[in-house]
């Protein structure tokens, strides 16, 4: 059987095979960045995105499974990368701001994407995929309910409560009163020497998911923060629930974000009502810091190409008429493992 098909199963329940079309779309967009047909930025983001992702609610698919199994695809025609791309991070975008049902409203991850992704990114891609299915479906961590881009289990912050509230946010340093460190949650945890991918699983839902989820609900639950959504929906003559639903229409449009547009089209001043409620109140200090090695190679890669067929030493490079190709590079050292 050719080693690229996939059984529906495996992608429902994100199985092995599963994993290593990921460990392909992470090597794809990290070609794609140094070769700098992207941001670095965007390329950390998306990858953050896709390292986070396991099931998703209600029985759907894994959000990226499509552009997933398509990687080994993009890696073998190079000038099709761009678009794959953007596709994902489009995507991503539009999940995460699914919940958005004000102006001025932020997407939240209960549980950051680079936290999660960091937690495992020094593992192999199939023991990482381990770790997040062992977190996703271990009834001792049901707790945990906020992992990944599902709108679902997004949180609509108003951005003073989000980012910016020296009292509150849902980015406070916990070891520095009023400073806003957006990433935490993803640097000098202790699990990176436990390489047992269930064990450290366990490590990572004690040390990381399970007290920055409370910090987001706090943020989330806050008085200011509900006042500003109650303020919204009295402004609709809807309920606060109404206001937050994220069930979508036949476009895929989810009826926060119908809310959101009426709100704008009402002329719905989110900034005055911010100063009113005392948003604009004292506001945190920053000091955001991230993790190292985003961008480097998993261990393990040549094995992950190998069980899809690919060779382990396939690089891309651009001609001078712009023109991308793959080719296999001999003897490359980066490509050992």
């Amino acid at each position: 059987m050719d080693a690229r098909r996939i059984d529906l199963s495996d992608i429902i329940n994100v199985g092995g095979s599963y994993a290593d079309h990921l460990g392909i779309a992470e090597d794809v967009i990290k070609q794609g960045a140094r070769l700098g047909l992207i941001d670095d930025s965007k390329a950390k983001r998306v990858l953050r995105m896709i390292g986070a992702q396991g099931e998703s609610p209600n029985g759907r698919l894994p959000l990226f499974a499509a552009d997933i199994l398509a990687a080994p695809a993009i890696m073998e025609n190079p000038q099709e990368f761009k678009s794959w791309f953007n596709g994902l991070d489009n995507k991503g975008t539009k999940e995460q701001q699914a919940a958005n049902a004000v102006p001025g409203m932020h997407g939240h991850h209960g549980n950051s994407v680079s936290s999660i992704a960091a937690s495992g990114q020094d593992l192999p891609v199939r023991d990482h995929v381990m770790m997040l299915n062992e977190i996703n479906r271990n009834p001792e961590y049901s707790d945990v309910d906020m992992m990944g881009t599902n709108r679902e289990n997004m949180l609509g912050i108003f951005e003073q409560e989000h980012l910016r509230d020296a009292q509150m946010n849902a980015h406070l340093d916990p070891l520095k009163d009023g400073v806003t460190n957006t990433g935490y949650w993803q640097n000098d945890q202790s699990y990176h020497s436990e390489m047992d991918p269930i064990r450290r699983a366990a490590l990572v839902v004690d040390e990381t998911l399970r007290p920055q989820q409370a910090l987001s609900k706090a943020a989330f639950n806050s008085p200011l923060n509900q006042e500003g959504i109650q303020v919204a929906a009295d402004d609709l003559g809807i309920t606060t629930d109404e206001l937050l639903d994220v069930s979508t229409n036949s476009k895929g449009k989810t009826q926060a974000n119908e809310n959101r547009d009426a709100l704008k089209k009402s002329g719905f001043d989110a900034k005055g009502m911010g100063k009113v409620l005392h948003m604009d109140r004292r506001s945190a200090g920053n000091n955001t810091t991230s993790n190292a090695g985003v961008l480097d190679d998993r261990p393990g890669v040549a094995d992950t190409r190998a069980r899809l067929g690919m060779s382990g030493n396939m690089e891309w490079r651009e001609d001078a008429q712009g023109f991308l190709s793959s080719y296999l590079a001999s003897n490359n050292p980066r490509r050992r493992r």
